[in-house]
């Protein structure tokens, strides 16, 4: 089973401190990434040797037969209006062993037919649905596809709970995010403070 690795930094006090600091935040993250590479490969060998579920990952664009398992980050509900009609929108937000995040969409009688199972923090087990592309007008996890449930889905609790402690950051370098033309993806980065000023107003 892979765990978090501490990778051991040290300060440094010369004349050229920021580029060597800068130089080590660089080497830091390449060694952080790799052993990330490392870890998740040894846990979807594993996983994909029992067959049990599918990764996030690996899930096609109009797929809706699939088995996944993941932790439900986050839960919204909030109603709508629109031309076609009115009525509730609930949003999860999920992460499975990976670390890979997708968003998770439910409507009306939908939000009622599961509502024992998506609470915070719960371990579950979907199957079957719709994996649909995203709307880039608004915010993702997820920069290719979404998740909607429908009359085929169905939901279990894992017994086996998926511990977020394990998960590992999936980090982009400054000048990749820049360059990205979607401003609604979530992602992390990893960087040193080089420098402090005040702001004036």
């Amino acid at each position: 089973m892979c765990r978090n690795k501490r990778i051991k930094r040290t300060m440094d006090s010369s004349p050229n401190a920021e580029d060597q600091s800068m130089k080590r935040s660089a080497r830091w993250l390449e060694r952080a990434s790799n052993y990330q590479v490392e870890c998740n490969g040894k846990m979807t060998a594993e996983r994909q040797r029992k067959g049990e579920y599918s990764f996030i990952k690996d899930l096609k664009l109009y797929q809706e037969s699939f088995s996944i398992k993941v932790l439900i980050l986050k839960v919204s509900l909030e109603q709508f209006s629109s031309s076609k009609g009115s009525g509730q929108v609930q949003k999860i937000i999920v992460i499975d062993e990976e670390g890979t995040k997708i968003q998770a969409t439910l409507f009306n009688a939908t939000i009622a037919t599961f509502e024992e199972y998506i609470h915070l923090n719960n371990t579950i087990i979907i199957k079957n649905g719709k994996v649909r592309p995203i709307n880039r007008k608004y915010a993702s996890v997820n920069p290719i596809f979404g998740l909607a449930f429908g009359q085929n889905t169905k939901i279990t609790v894992s017994e086996n709970e998926i511990n977020i402690g394990t998960l590992l950051f999936s980090f982009k370098r400054f000048e990749e995010v820049t360059k990205t033309n979607n401003e609604n993806i979530f992602f992390d980065v990893l960087g040193f403070i080089t420098s402090v000023r005040p702001l004036y107003f």
